[in-house]
């Protein structure tokens, strides 16, 4: 497979940006569609990506039913 770096900072900004405005679920696909067409994903953006969702994981889990 063919990690196509180049295009790293434009999907890293895109992702980063959606983390910004809350939109967790669209960070998320364009994270697995990078991987799943080859583009290396940064670290620390899966670091943020990661760390939102297991956030949003932990708010959930802190409701009461």
């Amino acid at each position: 497979m063919v990690s196509l770096f180049f295009c790293s900072p434009l999907y890293d900004e895109i992702i980063l940006l959606c983390l910004d405005l809350g939109e967790l679920d669209a960070a998320v696909a364009i994270v697995a569609d990078m991987e799943t067409t080859g583009i290396t994903v940064p670290d620390h953006t899966l670091d943020r990506v990661i760390s939102a969702r297991q956030g949003i994981d932990s708010v959930t889990d802190d409701v009461p039913e």
